[in-house]
């Protein structure tokens, strides 16, 4: 294929484009073909809209590679998954046409070079000209769906609760077909997987497979949003009936039932084991101040926290694991109609990005129970590690974004927090948020290499929806006015 592709100067008619469409086709050496091509200047001559991503870099420390070489990349890790045990797997040799996924990974970033804010818009027009003129018009609606659209994915599984309905039937709602879902979900883990070996984790994994699975049962089975919560109310009601049956060895039946009624929430139940379960309430009969369990999962660590209700205690719990070096990449938060919080952060070491040591987690425990004690201050337990770290800091990038936005919710008031990665952070917004009065519901936390995204399901302390426009303005300002703090400070990035 490659010796005919030398011999043409541009992809015009039929003929000339039907090596390539045969390329995009084959089964196998599709990713190495078209690097060939690249690094000969074939895929710029033939395609003119390919030549400004070549050698093209975004400055900022996320991307390690040019335009092309990662699009170049995406296409490989792509193609990998033809032999890959898994979820991926699975999906990738399902899928009815693979030259639309593999279209779909060329022209993903096409319009970065003309603007990166809203590049997948502008990629739209651009390669639908591309696929007009390559006579692709057979998968044209799916291909430009996917270029439209192929940040979505990582957007609402990162950034929004999983558990909510209504999260799960508006993104199913974007899909015209299941075999769409299938191209985004390959498509979103090949995106990933190549911007720096940093990014791709199997905690996203994890995320984007829960999002596609519960997807994926809304778009096969046409289930609106009242049909799925009554769906999951039926299936959360046998799933506590079953859980409290089960635990009767060691708690009683009433008392685990009690238990799961009072948190009332579907995620409480996938976000922790029948076993952990069952130690919440062994650690809540003890009555401690605060009490603390430590689950290493491969290179992560889960941190439990178990505590009664009081102001500011989310700031608090994040402001010690900040200072013991505990990267927060995630955050269940519940809490009991009795006033009982359990909140579970997935973490990692800041520094050497595995598991936590028996030393950071003792450490972590103690100065718990001290602050919560009163015996030390959060503030000078954060100010002797930003002491620590002073030595260590590292330039800025100017393209971290930051900002604060608002999304409706039919229940909370959604706010998605972006802002450059500093010590402390979570901790500073979190107090922020709870000194303006916010009761924060949930929170999806995202430290990415570039910054931070978090997004914070919050009610007003009266425990309804913000929707006043004033309200809205005035909590904006407070949090900007927190982040631009941050921004300004010479702090070594942490959560």
């Amino acid at each position: 294929i490659e010796r005919r592709l030398r011999s043409v100067k541009a992809l015009r008619t039929e003929s000339e484009t039907k090596s390539f469409r045969m390329l995009l086709s084959s089964p196998s050496g599709v990713s190495s073909a078209l690097q060939r091509m690249n690094d000969l200047g074939l895929l710029a001559q033939w395609i003119p809209e390919w030549k400004p991503l070549v050698a093209f870099f975004q400055h900022n420390i996320y991307h390690y590679y040019t335009a092309d070489e990662h699009t170049l990349r995406v296409v490989a890790n792509a193609e990998q998954l033809a032999s890959a045990e898994g979820s991926f797997g699975d999906v990738f040799r399902s899928l009815p046409r693979r030259n639309t996924l593999y279209l779909a990974c060329l022209f993903h970033d096409i319009a970065k070079p003309k603007r990166i804010g809203d590049h997948e818009v502008i990629g739209v027009e651009v390669t639908s000209a591309i696929l007009r003129r390559l006579r692709f018009t057979d998968v044209m609606d799916d291909v430009l769906f996917l270029v439209r659209h192929h940040l979505l994915m990582e957007q609402v599984a990162f950034r929004r609760n999983l558990n909510d309905p209504k999260t799960i039937v508006d993104f199913a709602s974007k899909f015209s077909s299941s075999s769409q879902l299938d191209y985004l979900y390959v498509l979103t883990y090949a995106d990933l997987s190549a911007v720096n070996k940093n990014v791709w984790t199997d905690w996203k994994e994890m995320l984007l497979s829960d999002l596609y699975r519960k997807a994926h049962e809304v778009i096969t089975q046409r289930l609106t949003e009242d049909e799925l919560r009554a769906f999951n109310r039926k299936r959360y009601r046998e799933s506590i009936e079953s859980l409290a049956a089960s635990l009767t060895s060691e708690i009683s039946h009433d008392e685990a039932l009690r238990h799961l009624e009072s948190i009332g929430s579907e995620g409480y139940l996938t976000a922790f084991s029948k076993a952990e379960i069952a130690e919440h309430l062994r650690t809540i009969k003890q009555q401690g101040l605060v009490s603390t369990i430590f689950r290493n999962e491969g290179d992560h660590t889960i941190v439990t926290v178990l505590a009664k209700d009081a102001p500011f205690a989310l700031s608090r719990f994040c402001g010690v694991l900040s200072a013991n070096d505990a990267n927060i990449f995630d955050a269940n938060i519940f809490t009991r109609s009795d006033g009982m919080i359990i909140d579970k952060f997935r973490v990692s070491d800041f520094i050497s990005k595995l598991a936590l040591t028996s030393e950071q987690c003792q450490k972590i425990q103690q100065e718990l129970l001290d602050v919560f004690r009163g015996a030390l201050e959060i503030e000078d337990v954060l100010s002797r590690h930003r002491m620590k770290w002073k030595r260590r800091t590292q330039s800025k990038s100017l393209n971290v974004r930051v900002d604060v936005e608002f999304e409706e919710h039919p229940e909370y008031c959604i706010i998605d927090v972006f802002a450059p990665d500093a010590l402390g952070f979570l901790f500073r917004i979190t107090k922020v948020m709870s000194g303006l009065g916010l009761n924060i519901a949930f929170a999806k936390i995202a430290t990415r290499v570039d910054g931070i995204v978090d997004s914070f399901y919050v009610l007003d302390r009266d425990g309804t929806k913000i929707d006043s426009h004033e309200r809205r303005s005035h909590i904006r300002r407070e949090l900007l006015m927190c982040i631009e703090e941050f921004a300004s400070a010479d702090l070594t990035p942490s959560q």
